[in-house]
C-alpha cells in the first residue's frame, strides 16, 4: 500500500484498520484514503495523516476517526505504528529528550548515558531517559554507612502507545554502578503489574492527549514532588537491610515472573533450593545486577528497557508484599 496522500488510494487489509468491516454490498462504493500529511514533527522524520472514508459515488470524504503515523526517510514513507485514534497526540521521543535536556541543564542534572545499555524498545518507538544530578555526592543518600545511592528521575515516552508519557524515580548505586527504575502507580498499570500504595504527590503520568503541553508547563512542580517520593524509596531500601532473606521470600520472588537467571538460588522442578544467607538489600542488588551477577536486570545488555522496567516492577511489587510495606508512603 502506498503511503502517499491520494484521493484513490484505498487502505487494504494489511493496513490493520480496526474499524468494523464494510458490508459486502457496499464494498465497491467506499474506500479508505489517506488525507493530507501534517509536517509538524517533520524535523524528526515523523508525519501524520488522517484516514478518510471516500464515497466513490458521491466523490465525498468523511473522517474515520483514525490516523496514520509514518516515518519519512529520504522521501520514502513507512508505517511507524498501526493506525491510531485521531485524538492521539503524537509526541516524538526526540522532542521529549530535547525538553528534558534543557530542563536538566538548568536544574543541575545530566543524562545517564551508557552505550552498554539499551534505553529504547526493540522497535525504537519507546524511549526511557534517565537523569542524575551532576556530581556523585549531590542528591545522594547512604543506605548503609558505606553504600551510597543517588536519586534521579527517568522520563518515558512512546509514539505507539506502548507507554504513556511519565516520569518515575531513578536510583543509582555507586558501589556497583547499578541503576533501578521505580514506577509510579499509573506506570505499574501500564506495564501490567500489581498495583501498590503510592504517594499521590509522586504521580506524573499522562496519556497522549493535548493536555501533555499542560504537563510540560508544570514540569518543575512535578519533579520537585518526585524528589520527595525518592526519599520514600531510600527509606524502603533501608528497611530491606533489616530483613533477612528466607525460604518463603525466595519462593515469592521465584513466582513473581522474574527470570531464574537473575535469582541467587537454584530452582529445580519448581522447588527453591540453596537459598543464600543475605539480607534483602543484598538480595535486591544481586537480582538487579550488582555484586557478581552480571546477568541481573540492569546489566543485561540483551534486554530492551521495557523488559527491564517490567522486571523491576515484579521485584518491587513482590518485596512490598512480603515485607508488608509500600515503597511510597504518605498522601
Amino acid at each position: 500500500m502506498s503511503l502517499e496522500a491520494s484521493s484513490n488510494d484505498p487502505l487494504d487489509a494489511s493496513g490493520a484498520n480496526s474499524r468494523p468491516a464494510i458490508p459486502a454490498e457496499t464494498v465497491q462504493e467506499f474506500t479508505v484514503k489517506i488525507g493530507a500529511y501534517s509536517r509538524k514533527w517533520e524535523r524528526y522524520g515523523l508525519l501524520e495523516a488522517p484516514l478518510l472514508s471516500h464515497n466513490q459515488i458521491s466523490n465525498t470524504d468523511e473522517p474515520t476517526g483514525r490516523k496514520l503515523i509514518v516515518r519519512e526517510t529520504n522521501g520514502e514513507k513507512q508505517l511507524a505504528v498501526p493506525p491510531v485514534s485521531e485524538a492521539y497526540y503524537l509526541l516524538p521521543n526526540e522532542e521529549v529528550r530535547a525538553r528534558f535536556d534543557q530542563w536538566a541543564k538548568a536544574g543541575g542534572f545530566e543524562l545517564y548515558d551508557d552505550s552498554r545499555y539499551t534505553f529504547t524498545s526493540r522497535t525504537g518507538n519507546a524511549a526511557f531517559l534517565c537523569y542524575l544530578p551532576k556530581g556523585e555526592e549531590i542528591g545522594s543518600y547512604f543506605v548503609t554507612p558505606r553504600d551510597r545511592v543517588q536519586l534521579g528521575f527517568c522520563a518515558r515516552n512512546s509514539i505507539d502507545g506502548s507507554t504513556g508519557f511519565g516520569v518515575d524515580v531513578f536510583t543509582y548505586r555507586g558501589l556497583c554502578t547499578n541503576g533501578s527504575i521505580v514506577l509510579n502507580q499509573e506506570g505499574r498499570r501500564a506495564f501490567s503489574f500489581r498495583a501498590a500504595s503510592e504517594a499521590a504527590r509522586a504521580r506524573l503520568y499522562a496519556h497522549h492527549t493535548a493536555n501533555l503541553e499542560e504537563v510540560f508547563g508544570n514540569l518543575h512542580e512535578h519533579l520537585a514532588k518526585l524528589a520527595h517520593a525518592g526519599e520514600s524509596v531510600i527509606s524502603f531500601y533501608r528497611r530491606l537491610t533489616e530483613i533477612e532473606l528466607n525460604q518463603e521470600i525466595a519462593e515469592a520472588l521465584t513466582g513473581s515472573g522474574l527470570p531464574q537467571r537473575v535469582l541467587p538460588w537454584e530452582v529445580k522442578e519448581d522447588k527453591v533450593t540453596n537459598v543464600p544467607r543475605m539480607n534483602l538489600w543484598q538480595t535486591y542488588n544481586t537480582i538487579t545486577g550488582g555484586d557478581d551477577n552480571a546477568s541481573g536486570i540492569w546489566h543485561n545488555t540483551k534486554a530492551a528497557m521495557p523488559t527491564k522496567v517490567a522486571q523491576f516492577n515484579a521485584l518491587h511489587s513482590t518485596l512490598e508484599a512480603v515485607i508488608k510495606a509500600p515503597i511510597f508512603t504518605g498522601a
